[in-house]
């Protein structure tokens, strides 16, 4: 998921940058989640910060503030909430 569209993120390509954010893999989570679920929160901001779809779920339903509730990332729950 993440290494098929590095190289175009690298060219500052913003189609593909939004392509990279919000590619799903074969269980539906995005970048995004992933970064949540493995308590990369700084990651999971600046995701945030390009355009990831914070409203995005997997095959399980778990949306990102899912994800930051589940871990108790506080300041990330109110990123997420505005």
């Amino acid at each position: 998921l993440l290494s098929r569209n590095a190289s175009a993120v690298q060219k500052d390509n913003a189609p593909a940058i939004n392509d990279f954010l919000n590619a799903q893999d074969h269980h539906g989570n995005t970048p995004l989640l992933v970064a949540i679920q493995h308590g990369y929160s700084v990651l999971a901001r600046f995701f945030i910060r390009q355009g990831a779809d914070v409203k995005a779920c997997n095959n399980n339903k778990v949306t990102p503030l899912h994800a930051s509730c589940n871990i108790g990332d506080l300041a990330l729950v109110n990123l997420l909430l505005e």
